[in-house]
């Protein structure tokens, strides 16, 4: 599945999310939606693209006679091998075959917008973190020393002052550390402590390194208007579940006094928390709103977050992935290839059975050739692309000849796997393994590579090819 169509499958839940945040805004737990925040992001994080590479097939003459290449002999013809396909004597200058990369443009828009967002967001992280490494660590504040002599902590944080910034910021995620505006009210201890729990629940929740990933994913799905609402949603949610756990922590009845400071700092202006964690100042309204109406949560809210949570999960894990036109290509490759690579072949061994004895005592080659088109077309055409259809039985000819209709030989495909592309939808690539034994020997393995494209209808190979370097040789071999 291509990075485009799960990022429009997850704006579903995203919307889905941004509902909730409404209906149940007093109900549902801040740190519950950042949960969700957090499944839905790594969702998109995932299926990071890898550029692919397809392949196509140009310069085919259209101007092929299967029974003239009979009449000539080609079962004793030599079989000259390349690094990608075989040709076949005489057949080399009926037509030629080149391989061309192709990169689909979309794939360039999508790096050109991935490089813009990302160059945009690292400028503001550059800037914002050359004023922080000048920030110097406060060693003579009694309340800070005493504050942070009552944590418990796994990691090693540093508490700093800058004259830099305006309001508190939290950055850093092996050594986080917690910097306050030098022109902070260090008097009010109250306040301060309320400051140091806030960003002191950042560090402990990873907040830095869930604001690195919202960015990323950000940058990634630059396309889609619905991600940069989930970035906004987010870092809000972030400041929002940071203020119900000191709630919990110091009480409800504090509730009005760490409201006040939260407005306090609101006043002040900050640029510097694209990448890092501020005490906050948007939207305000809201996040006062819900630290007065705070509660703690009913059975009611706890189970409405448990089953919103396990919605999520399953849509996650279940949501349409490729679809039923994945399908529709994976099955028209596998029945094609299962036909090219079946020994013996009984309709393919009568058809041409038929056509070198009618070489033999008919000169109307014609007539043969409508007689074998006929069969061809009855088993491909369900699976081929008009457009291609001709030059898909020229190509292969020779495959269908060698690998259906060698004597002594039994081959049979034991299981394909087909892998579509993640940036190139209509690109497929695919491993055909398969068995084959002579004359009731030993049965032996090989796989074959390949590729194919769905350019124009779901279910309609435009173009294939195999990328055998044993097989065809050794049949042919035996042939001689």
């Amino acid at each position: 599945m291509g990075i485009i169509q799960i990022s429009l499958s997850v704006s579903v839940l995203i919307l889905f999310i941004a509902v909730l945040r409404v209906l149940f805004i007093y109900k549902i737990s801040r740190n519950t939606i950042m949960l969700l925040w957090k499944l839905v992001m790594l969702r998109l994080l995932i299926p990071f693209p890898i550029p692919s590479v397809s392949f196509n097939f140009n310069g085919w003459n259209k101007n092929f006679d299967i029974a003239s290449m009979a009449a000539k002999g080609l079962a004793n013809k030599q079989i000259l091998n390349s690094n990608t396909v075989y040709q076949v004597g005489d057949v080399s200058n009926k037509f030629s075959e080149s391989v061309t990369q192709y990169i689909n443009p979309f794939l360039w828009i999508w790096i050109i917008g991935f490089g813009i967002s990302f160059i945009i967001f690292f400028k503001a992280y550059r800037k914002s973190y050359s004023f922080l490494r000048e920030s110097l660590p406060i060693i003579d504040d009694i309340t800070v020393s005493e504050w942070m002599g009552e944590q418990k902590l796994k990691r090693k944080v540093s508490v700093m002052v800058s004259d830099k910034i305006t309001t508190p910021i939290t950055f850093g995620i092996w050594k986080p550390k917690i910097v306050l505006p030098k022109n902070m009210n260090y008097q009010n201890q109250q306040q301060l402590k309320y400051v140091l729990s806030h960003e002191m629940v950042h560090i402990k929740k990873l907040d830095s390194f869930w604001k690195i990933i919202s960015i990323l994913v950000s940058c990634m799905h630059w396309f889609n208007p619905f991600v940069w609402l989930m970035y906004t949603f987010v870092n809000c949610d972030m400041e929002m579940a940071c203020d119900e756990k000191v709630i919990s922590i110091y009480g409800e009845s504090e509730k009005s006094d760490y409201a006040l400071t939260i407005l306090y700092l609101a006043e002040q202006k900050s640029a510097y928390t694209i990448l890092y964690n501020g005490f906050g100042k948007k939207p305000i309204k809201e996040r006062v709103r819900a630290i007065m109406r705070y509660r703690k949560k009913s059975i009611f809210g706890i189970s409405l977050s448990l089953a919103i949570i396990l919605v999520t999960v399953l849509f996650l894990m279940l949501f349409p992935g490729n679809g039923k036109s994945l399908n529709r290509n994976e099955e028209a490759i596998k029945t094609v290839l299962e036909q090219i690579f079946t020994c013996p072949n009984q309709e393919m061994i009568e058809v041409y059975n038929n056509m070198f004895s009618r070489i033999q005592t008919s000169p109307l080659e014609e007539n043969i050739n409508n007689e074998i088109d006929k069969k061809l077309y009855e088993i491909y055409q369900p699976y081929i692309s008009s457009k291609w259809y001709e030059s898909f039985v020229m190509y292969f000819y020779s495959y269908l000849y060698v690998y259906s209709t060698t004597d002594g030989y039994e081959i049979a495909v034991d299981h394909i796997d087909i892998k579509r592309s993640d940036t190139i939808p209509t690109n497929y690539s695919f491993m055909v393994y398969l068995n084959y034994s002579k004359e009731g020997g030993e049965k032996n393995h090989t796989k074959i590579e390949g590729s194919a494209q769905f350019l124009e209808e779901k279910g309609k190979i435009s173009y294939l090819q195999l990328f055998d370097k044993n097989l065809k040789l050794e049949l042919m071999s035996s042939r001689n």
